[in-house]
C-alpha cells in the first residue's frame, strides 16, 4: 500500500516535470486565475 502510494506520487511528479506538461498546467493555471479575477467578462476572450 505505502509502494504504491510512493510510486503514484512519483509518476506525477516526473509528469509535472516535464516540460510540455508544466507548462501546459501553468497556462490553465494561469487562465483560471484571470478568469477569477476579471469574474469571466474578458477572460474567455483571452483563451
Amino acid at each position: 500500500m505505502l509502494e504504491e502510494f510512493v510510486n503514484t506520487k512519483l509518476d506525477l511528479f516526473n509528469k509535472l516535470t516535464e516540460d510540455k506538461i508544466n507548462a501546459q498546467l501553468k497556462r490553465l493555471w494561469f487562465q483560471q486565475l484571470l478568469a477569477a479575477r476579471l469574474g469571466g467578462s474578458g477572460a474567455a476572450a483571452l483563451m
